[in-house]
């Protein structure tokens, strides 16, 4: 069982031109995340890895803050993206929750360059860069030395696409 809420709040800026400006926040609480666990009973496994247990990680905040520019064909995005930093419950056998560590926060940024052809009615083209600034993701005691469940290794990731519509 879990509870939390969701939130998103955009607005559109005023302009005197033909260019929008949009300026945005969305983001999800996660104020519980109950586990019946058949040999450790009830967990509050908000807010933790959850490795001691068969239930998935879950940082209590994740939230993105977003800006959007389009001027006729012309559009350009930019993602905040936020990961709380939550609490690291692999521990050596018949140790507790005091050996417990914490796996840290991340922001990363991402930007999109996109062009839609024939007037905006057309293909649109896209080039874009995901995780801008190359942020590592938060060190933990694994192979992979991250939590593959909340967070992506691959760094700086450069890509272009392009969209049909039929």
């Amino acid at each position: 069982e879990t509870d939390g809420f969701d939130i998103r709040v955009a607005y559109d800026l005023p302009t005197s031109g033909p260019s929008s400006y949009r300026v945005g926040l969305e983001g999800t609480f996660v104020m519980s995340y109950d586990i019946d666990d058949p040999q450790l009973g009830r967990i509050d496994g908000a807010g933790r890895r959850n490795f001691a247990n068969f239930a998935t990680s879950m940082p209590e905040l994740r939230a993105n803050a977003f800006f959007n520019w389009q001027r006729d064909a012309h559009l350009v995005d930019l993602f905040v993206r936020y990961i709380d930093s939550y609490v690291d419950d692999q521990v050596a056998l018949g140790q507790g929750p005091e050996a417990f560590r914490k796996i840290g926060s991340q922001v990363t940024a991402d930007v999109r360059y996109a062009y839609r052809f024939r007037g905006g009615e057309g293909p649109q083209l896209s080039i874009g860069v995901i995780n801008l600034f190359d942020e590592d993701p938060p060190h933990v005691a694994t192979n992979g030395g991250y939590d593959s469940k909340v967070h992506d290794p691959r760094g700086r990731v450069v890509y272009a696409r392009a969209s049909f519509d039929f």
